[in-house]
């Protein structure tokens, strides 16, 4: 299949990462595999995957929308799978699967599909039980380590990135309307594929939504903060906080924040993520403009992120990394929820070596001293991803420990050792060194749990943990 006949330009199936396996394979999948990368990384077969899209879309177009269910328990399926429903009228459960949603007629919310759709079979166990049960087809999107067992037909996907989700998701609907004749044979969505990527996925869409979110997360914990005022020049704490959606990781991230509200704003929040795309370059520095989000406009403070550009030996001012990440933009509401009076300055890390985040702090703390500025670093990051709750526990543990002895390096190699899949240990590592220069000897982890806490599954989670340097 040459590119032209691809239901989108090769170049737009790899930007969003659908071909990304993982380093595990099963017999089941071996089948879809493209090659191994030297890091032993399983490739998926992008015309094998485009294939079964329009396999797929040509099965479910033959089926009335009411009797499709579309289910996604994990965070990065849920926004995709509500547009899905939106956009073909098919039922969906984003989020946790209630068991007897299909086995039990006295459940409230019983359902009696034709078909079901599931975003991993592993996660949406239960669906993909249920629907066996019950005669029900089921077509799953499967990653390379993932088992076909109960599974009719499979999509081989990248299941765990969010930007190939959506991608999915989005084609498999245009796909469906073109098979139904809602659409011309070349015709397009009213929406792009970011639209299912990012809608409501985070936080709330409306600002009186988001504020009530806002303050539940602080109330688990107590009580919604008063702002206090700070001066001078030497901010007392840096803080590291999760960046999922705040139905799973907003309490965690509400621990570090009420510690920086009581200390009151600094002139300067520089916030720093992992980048999550692949976009952009090693250190994309965003040096110009505003952020939006539904509480208002935050301005980039341009001085200071021009000043780090020009000390640091690998930042650079650059738009793209920013573009499509997610894990800036959530740390913004916590923040307005109190005031808008202070400037940000995002910085994605492309590259999370030990070089690069030491690179990074001196920078920082240079240009703060140059300044004057008052400032306060947050580190965006997760703990371990899609180990089973024993497992994440375990490791989770070993890189808490870590930071809590405020040592970098130890960090960095256990990470790298033991592949833990922390996302975002280029920014700990900055904000640790950064401490240290300033005198900040001292860190406080506030609070831990995992995505399991919240949804009851814990065969696959991912950690969130808060912690401030002092």
């Amino acid at each position: 299949m040459v590119n032209d006949e691809l239901l989108i330009d090769l170049d737009n199936y790899l930007a969003a990462g659908l071909h990304i396996g993982t380093q595990q394979k099963t017999s089941d999948m071996e089948k879809y595999i493209f090659r191994v990368r030297s890091d032993g990384l399983y490739v998926l077969d992008i015309q094998k995957t485009d294939e079964r899209i329009r396999q797929i879309a040509k099965l479910l177009a033959k089926y009335d929308p009411e009797d499709i269910l579309v289910v996604a328990t994990r965070q990065y399926g849920q926004a995709p799978v509500k547009k899905f429903g939106e956009v073909t009228g098919a039922k969906t459960i984003p989020g946790r699967f209630i068991p007897g949603t299909l086995t039990n007629p006295n459940y409230a919310k019983f359902i009696e599909p034709k078909i079901i759709v599931v975003t991993d079979p592993r996660s949406d166990a239960q669906a993909v039980l249920e629907s066996k049960q019950n005669g029900i087809p089921v077509v799953a999107l499967c990653d390379t380590e993932n088992l076909l067992s109960f599974v009719d037909i499979a999509v081989p996907v990248n299941n765990k990135g969010r930007k190939a989700i959506a991608l999915v998701y989005w084609l498999l609907a245009r796909q469906i309307l073109r098979e139904r004749g809602d659409l011309p044979e070349d015709g397009d969505l009213d929406i792009d594929a970011t639209d299912f990527a990012v809608a409501g996925a985070f936080y709330p869409d409306n600002p009186n939504e988001l504020g009530r979110l806002i303050e539940k997360c602080f109330l688990e914990n107590g009580e919604v903060p008063n702002l206090n005022t700070f001066e001078g020049n030497d901010y007392p704490i840096h803080v590291m906080v999760p960046h999922a959606g705040y139905q799973y990781s907003g309490a965690i991230a509400a621990k570090g924040y009420c510690n920086i509200v009581q200390n009151g704003f600094p002139e300067v929040f520089i916030i720093l993520s992992p980048n999550h795309t692949g976009f952009g370059s090693e250190i994309s520095v965003f040096n110009e403009g505003e952020w939006i989000t539904p509480l208002g406009n935050v301005e980039v403070d341009s001085e200071f992120a021009d000043e780090i550009i020009s000390i640091s030996d690998i930042a650079s001012a650059d738009f793209h990394a920013h573009l499509r990440e997610h894990s800036i933009e959530v740390q913004l509401p916590f923040l307005q929820y109190f005031s808008n009076d202070f400037k940000i300055v995002p910085i994605t890390m492309g590259s999370q070596t030990f070089s690069a985040s030491s690179d990074l702090a001196k920078s920082i703390f240079e240009a703060g001293n140059k300044l004057g500025k008052s400032y306060c670093v947050i580190a965006s990051t997760d703990l371990s991803h899609f180990n089973n709750q024993e497992k994440a526990n375990k490791v989770d543990g070993f890189v808490l420990e870590d930071i809590s002895e405020m040592n970098e390096f130890k960090l960095f190699e256990e990470v790298v050792q033991f592949n833990i899949t922390m996302c975002g240990y280029g920014p700990v590592m900055t904000a640790i060194s950064l401490s240290k220069m300033s005198g900040k000897k001292d860190c406080e982890i506030l609070g831990y749990r995992t995505s399991g806490d919240v949804t009851g599954d814990f065969s696959s989670v991912v950690g969130y943990a808060s912690g401030i340097f002092k």
